[in-house]
């Protein structure tokens, strides 16, 4: 109910409400070291090989 009171107080989606919702808590248990370091490893390796492969791609 608090998230939906929020969207319609700012006029926007629902979903958006939640979105951003769930990229500040992950930021903030990245931050305080929640998330185990190997899954922090495991992902910015895969963003370089996103960022590499597009990088080269013809």
């Amino acid at each position: 109910m608090l998230l939906r009171s929020w969207a319609q107080c700012e006029g926007r989606e629902l979903t958006s409400v939640v979105l951003q919702c769930v990229e500040l808590s992950v930021r903030q248990l990245k931050s305080n070291g929640s998330i185990p370091a190997s899954a922090v490893t495991s992902y910015e390796r895969a963003c370089e090989e996103r960022l590499a492969a597009a990088n080269v791609a013809p």
